[in-house]
């Protein structure tokens, strides 16, 4: 079966139809310039009130930052008067353990100075008995030595 000539460019170009771009194109109205400077006005308007809505959010924004802050603040304050009163507990803790290491030196000093008299005394005593043991000797020994002399000696 021979095709004939139109037969041909019919089916050509019902082939080649999807790959041509004129019928995805669409045809614009013209726009005046007047439309193009009241959409233009209306851009600028709407950025206008976008750009003091972003404003607005953002000095809300601010002002949590800044309520944060004076939270942060008097969490702060609370910590240093905390801290004082540590301190305060510290220096009179530090002070307690001067009195105590004070009171312990005087105690220990008393301690020592009454032992001292007590073995001063002991050793004055000692003395004392020494010397009357050395004096009994001796006169044990001469006593000893008196009745040997009037005793007679045994044969």
């Amino acid at each position: 079966m021979r095709a004939t000539a139109m037969q041909l460019i019919v089916l050509f170009l019902f082939l080649s139809w999807p790959f041509s771009s004129a019928h995805a194109v669409e045809v614009a109205p013209r726009i005046s310039d007047r439309e193009i400077i009241e959409r233009l006005s209306r851009l600028e308007e709407g950025q206008k009130q976008f750009q003091a809505q972003m404003n607005r959010q953002f000095d809300a924004i601010n002002q949590r930052f800044e309520a944060v802050n004076q939270r942060f603040e008097t969490v702060n304050q609370r910590f240093e008067a905390v801290n004082q009163r540590f301190e305060t507990m510290q220096q009179r803790v530090d002070q307690r353990f001067d009195d105590l290491k004070w009171f312990l030196g005087i105690m220990m000093g008393v301690l020592i100075m009454m032992n001292s008299a007590v073995l001063g005394y002991v050793l004055k005593r000692l003395g004392k008995v020494e010397t009357s043991l050395e004096t009994i000797r001796d006169e044990v020994t001469f006593l000893k030595s008196v009745i040997e002399r009037l005793l007679p000696a045994k044969p």
